[in-house]
């Protein structure tokens, strides 16, 4: 790679945080400190695209620029078609972006984006405003960006790493030495491995702050007006978990703005504000972290809910569901709610995907809402792929990691206990002998079960690798772990193996 290009790959990451950062700060206008910030980013693009003389970037950039300053100085507005107008000029360059990471042609149209922002400065209201289609999704997870900070811890470690491992070869002889030089390098193992994983993590806030602009859009399109609140608390993921999380929280708001925000007027008439309220936001618990949608729109109507599942043959008419079992129909494929489909939502398609989506990285999904009020729809999240905290459990006389992150609770084997929940021992159905003395209080698909083991006997985050072929093939493996004594353990996939037992009772 010449120095040239090194440069342009320098200029396409940044840019692409700078365009994230402008979009987001357009939807804050007229406020005075996003104002600011704005003139602050485009000022910046202009500069950088200059010195890699990608004119026609630079001054698409400067012309965005005038218009905040314009806005600014109160010459113009900063209503509707003046936010209209800067965020096609940033569609624009982002596709100006996509076509320098392809290395084709760069197309900005400059003369047509003059023009247009001339109109707007003589009569902002008649101005036209053309559209731009974004050529692809921008956002790529895949690359690292490494903090300055890791990396010179990482050199650090590295370097501490090689001293301790001469120092261990001078010390053979002597057994008080050996061992204490022994325990620092396990130590500065931990630290590197920590650094390692640090760098995998990507701040959510990242995620949530795409979201705006389409919240934005859908809700003008449908006549509604809404206050999207977005509140991350700094909580950061790992790269796998994120790749999975775009499509769900997509149609999760598509859904509470298509389904559950009401028209204006019928807000009004129900004595409820007329500008609705979402909230995305995120909290961390020990090794996972839960993604709280929220809206106070219609609610879910339970009634309609059965009546669908009904027709669709999901239940039976009369059965007895609770609260919870109704809400969980939702994810099913192929329920909707909605009577007739609009282009947004409505056929039953997305909440499945949800579900989906969520379940392929170890998580939950849960729904909780009142009529008239409002849903909730928390997404549980294992803050990391790469590390699994687990337990060492018994089965028979056979050791297996357990993923904790669905874990309720651990208890010891009652017969009365087993009588409240769905009960599959553990044993039964990897096909071994062994005794039940525990249980495990564990969530699958939406409820709680209970597993039967014979016994638990530590707590242990682990690395897990792809399970041998001979393993791959047993129902439940789905992965390997080397435990302290260097012995292969195999990790539970719990999912397909309890779909096994009910098959199994099924069938019985």
């Amino acid at each position: 790679m010449n120095s040239v290009d090194e440069f342009l790959g320098i200029f396409i990451t940044e840019a692409k945080e700078e365009l994230e950062g402008v979009t987001n700060l357009i939807l804050e206008i007229p406020s005075k400190d996003s104002i600011k910030d704005l003139m602050r980013l485009l000022h910046t693009l202009k500069g950088n695209s200059k010195m890699l003389d990608l004119t026609d970037f630079s001054d698409a950039s400067h012309i965005l620029e005038d218009c905040v300053i314009a806005i600014d100085k109160g010459k113009l507005l900063g209503k509707e078609r003046e936010v209209e107008f800067l965020l096609q000029g940033v569609d624009i360059l982002n596709n100006a972006i996509i076509s320098l990471e392809k290395k084709t042609t760069v197309k900005i149209p400059l003369k047509k984006l003059t023009e247009q922002f001339d109109n707007l400065k003589k009569s902002p209201k008649k101005a036209s405003i053309m559209t731009t289609k974004i050529a692809e999704p921008l956002p790529d997870y895949n690359t690292i960006n490494v903090t300055a900070e890791n990396m010179d811890q990482l050199i650090r470690l590295s370097s501490q790493l090689q001293t301790k491992v001469s120092s261990i070869k001078i010390t053979k002889a002597n057994e008080l030495l050996f061992k204490r030089n022994l325990r620092e390098m396990e130590l500065l193992l931990k630290q590197l491995n920590s650094t390692l994983l640090s760098a995998r993590m990507y701040p959510l806030e990242k995620i949530f702050l795409r979201y705006p602009r389409m919240v934005r859009e859908l809700a003008t399109e449908q006549n509604k007006e809404i206050k999207f609140v977005v509140d991350s608390s700094k909580i950061e993921l790992d790269r796998t978990v994120i790749d999975v999380l775009n499509d769900p929280l997509v149609h999760i708001l598509r859904n509470a703005i298509d389904h559950g925000i009401e028209k204006k007027g019928i807000r009004k008439a129900a004595k409820k504000v007329e500008r609705a309220t979402i909230k995305i936001s995120a909290e961390k618990y020990r090794d996972s972290v839960v993604i709280k949608i929220e809206d106070d729109g219609a609610g879910i109507d339970q009634e309609k809910v059965i009546q669908k599942a009904i027709e669709k043959g999901l239940i039976k008419k009369g059965s007895k569901l609770n609260e919870e079992d109704i809400f969980n129909l939702i994810l099913h494929t192929g329920l909707s709610t909605k009577d007739k489909p609009s282009k947004i939502s409505g056929r039953g398609i997305g909440m499945d995907i949800v579900y989906s989506n969520i379940k392929k990285v170890g998580g939950n999904v849960k729904i909780s809402s009142k009529k008239g009020f409002g849903t909730i729809i928390e997404l549980k999240l294992p803050l990391t792929l790469a590390i699994m905290n687990s337990i060492i459990i018994l089965v028979g006389t056979h050791k297996f990691a357990f993923p904790l992150l669905r874990v309720s609770k651990i208890i010891n084997y009652n017969e009365k206990i087993i009588k409240d929940y769905q009960y599959f021992p553990i044993n039964k159905l990897l096909e071994t002998q062994g005794e039940v003395n525990k249980l495990i209080i564990y969530e699958f698909e939406n409820r709680h079960v209970a597993l039967g083991i014979t016994d638990v006997l530590y707590r242990k985050s682990i690395l897990v690798n792809k399970p041998s072929k001979r393993l791959s093939s047993l129902p439940g493996i789905g992965g390997t772990t080397v435990l302290s004594s260097g012995k292969i353990c195999p990790v539970l996939d719990l999912d397909p193996l309890l779909k096994r037992g009910e098959q199994i009772e099924k069938s019985n």
